[in-house]
């Protein structure tokens, strides 16, 4: 799924405030206040995206409040609060989710 060769890693303890748009995968365990655009991403527990993200692939098992994607995971911890565009989408048991699927 993941076969990116550009990786970005957004540290826990790093919080940006604005548009991050990266190629490749990005790891997310930091804070974002804004949109998120990548080739895949990965937002991992305890990360938080005060805003939109986007990518073809896009696993969540931190906060987020919007999604546009192809393939849509979201893991066990995921808390999604809002609208998630999607071609494909997973949700494991333990997952939040209050929004609207289209």
């Amino acid at each position: 799924m993941f076969g990116a060769r550009r990786k970005t890693v957004i540290a826990k303890g790093l919080k940006i405030e604005g548009r991050v748009t990266a190629e490749g995968l990005v790891e997310l365990n930091g804070q974002i206040e804004g949109e998120l655009h990548g080739k895949s991403l990965i937002i991992s527990r305890g990360a938080l995206v005060k805003g939109a993200v986007s990518a073809d692939q896009v696993v969540v098992d931190g906060s987020v409040e919007a999604i546009t994607g192809g393939e849509i995971i979201l893991k066990s911890r995921a808390h999604v609060i809002g609208d998630i565009h999607h071609r494909s989408l997973s949700i494991e048991n333990g997952a939040s989710y209050e929004g609207r699927s289209v």
